[in-house]
């Protein structure tokens, strides 16, 4: 973990959720429980963030 990522709460997570269209019309609780359940991850330009066949029942939401 870097030291952005252990910085990060669950409402800077929400606030991630939320300004992506597909996500931010869900109700608040249902936004709740999956900013609690995230994580950030940071990749550099080109690095693979999804292989296929990997990490199956995943979500991404993946913002530049």
């Amino acid at each position: 973990m870097t030291a952005i990522e252990s910085q990060v709460t669950a409402a800077d997570l929400r606030r991630h959720l939320v300004g992506s269209a597909l996500l931010r019309s869900l109700d608040d609780d249902v936004l709740d429980r999956l900013a609690a359940a995230a994580r950030l991850a940071q990749y550099q330009q080109g690095e693979t963030i999804v292989a296929v066949g990997s990490h199956q029942g995943l979500m991404k939401v993946i913002q530049r």
